[in-house]
């Protein structure tokens, strides 16, 4: 799940109980990788995602693909 922390930024919520607007993802890596190409999180929470947060998601889906 990611969440909308602030009206700039938004953050990685594993636990899915942080307050805010959140989305939840597909952890296909093909699936994050169109998403950030396509800008769709950054329509759902219009604001900037930063592509740390990207890559932040793909390295969750390969811990727990382990």
């Amino acid at each position: 799940r990611l969440v909308k922390k602030s009206p700039d930024g938004a953050a990685l919520d594993l636990s899915g109980k942080a307050e805010g607007r959140g989305v939840y993802f597909c952890k296909d890596g093909d699936c994050i990788n169109q998403a950030e190409k396509r800008r769709c999180l950054e329509r759902a929470f219009s604001c900037k995602i930063d592509s740390a947060v990207y890559a932040e998601l793909l390295q969750t889906k390969e811990n727990t693909n382990e």
